[in-house]
């Protein structure tokens, strides 16, 4: 599977979660797409509660998760 790499991101917030703490960005652009940061505000409140409220945590040492 050809990889998609990311070109451009911006953070959305900082996630507590249990003994974890890491940075939430959204993909703007990358390899195969482009979205305006307006659009990824529009969806920044589902993107973050989609996260906070999933039973998973990420792997030990994680600082950051983007969302694309």
């Amino acid at each position: 599977m050809a990889s998609n790499r990311i070109v451009r991101k911006i953070t959305l917030v900082t996630i507590q979660k249990a003994s974890q703490q890491f940075v939430l960005e959204a993909a703007t652009e990358t390899q195969t797409f482009k979205r305006s940061e307006a659009q990824v505000n529009a969806a920044k409140s589902r993107s973050i509660g989609i996260v906070q409220n999933s039973d998973k945590l990420l792997p030990t040492n994680t600082a950051k998760a983007v969302v694309r």
